[in-house]
């Protein structure tokens, strides 16, 4: 069972990196279609209507990227955070299964009388 158990921690744990690594990239995608807007009303070659278009179809990409980029790492970093504590949590389990099991046998904890 403990197999199994850290088996599924570390999928768990490098399906929650792998998503925030993502996240971080369209994060940075985001962030390079956001500045690339300037650019667009900077450009002396395009007419008006051409740099209202491009900087609409860039926006129209730029903001759901950054939303969803946004929101995949808080969820990863929420998710590790929670895995975190459980394997806190399972290895504080085994750690006081097992010194009690060491006490109990005598093996720490007992006094030398």
């Amino acid at each position: 069972m403990t197999n199994n158990l850290d088996y599924w921690l570390k999928t768990i744990k490098t399906q929650d990196i792998t998503n925030f690594v993502g996240g971080i990239g369209r994060l940075a995608m985001g962030i390079q279609q956001v500045q690339n807007l300037g650019s667009i009303w900077k450009n002396a070659n395009l007419s008006d209507g051409q740099k209202f278009l491009q900087f609409i179809t860039n926006l129209s990409f730029s903001l759901p990227m950054l939303g969803t980029g946004f929101k995949t790492v808080l969820e990863s970093l929420h998710l590790l955070n929670i895995e975190n504590q459980k394997t806190v949590a399972k290895a504080t389990e085994v750690i006081t299964a097992n010194g009690a099991k060491a006490v109990s046998f005598g093996v720490v904890g007992a006094s030398a009388s």
